[in-house]
């Protein structure tokens, strides 16, 4: 009995070195890349995301398709509500690849992100800031590019903003009787970001000689 079981012991392991361990088969990157197009393309973004994700991780650096999928990458972290790590991204797509017809596309979806990020005027702008250096990027690069003047709209959409942010803080100065420091918030501005908006009610108008002594002017 013994002698049999060593036996069948021996037999089986003979049988499991014959057929050896079950090898997977490589990633097949177009394939792959046709998943995450067809992810992307119905919406499903989360899927799509940890698509690009891994297929980023498998092309090699000349392969033509890694811009787009960096690109599809980053647009998937927008669309998923992660805007610090979309503006990132795009970043990192216009950088890497300058010579891609993505390089455009990529500084105009990075300045999205960030003033997606500044929501509202009354929030510290420096998203704000941050999105209108973008753009102007974006028209110093690649002028003349559709990506180019999409931005545009965006560039005048962020000096109305930092106009209404101007004139509020201003007003709240004004409120409180710091009438030099009102003044000083109509007149500051960024000489790169904010030097060339126009305040719709400027601060300065407010101030006269007598609405230093306490009386205001109609």
């Amino acid at each position: 009995m013994r002698t049999m079981r060593h036996l069948l012991l021996i037999g089986c392991a003979a049988a499991a070195c014959h057929h050896g361990p079950r090898i997977q088969p490589a990633p097949d990157p177009v394939a792959e890349l046709a998943r995450a197009r067809a992810q992307f393309h119905r919406g499903d973004f989360g899927k799509a995301l940890v698509s690009f994700r891994r297929l980023s991780y498998e092309l090699g650096p000349t392969d033509p398709e890694l811009a787009e999928v960096k690109y599809d990458l980053a647009e998937c972290s927008f669309q998923t509500g992660d805007r610090v790590q979309a503006a990132h991204d795009f970043r990192q797509v216009a950088d890497q690849f300058p010579a891609s017809p993505y390089a455009p596309l990529a500084l105009l979806r990075a300045g999205d992100a960030n003033l997606r990020l500044w929501r509202k005027p009354e929030l510290d702008p420096s998203y704000g800031e941050s999105a209108l250096a973008i753009y102007q990027e974006l028209a110093g690069r690649y002028p003349g590019t559709d990506a180019a003047a999409r931005a545009q709209v965006h560039v005048q959409q962020l000096r109305e903003w930092f106009a209404q942010k101007d004139y509020k803080n201003g007003l709240f100065y004004f409120r409180r009787r710091a009438f030099d420091s009102a003044i000083s918030t109509s007149r500051t501005s960024s000489p790169t970001t904010r030097g060339r908006r126009a305040s719709p009610t400027p601060c300065c108008a407010w101030w006269t000689p007598t609405a230093r002594s306490g009386t205001r002017t109609s």
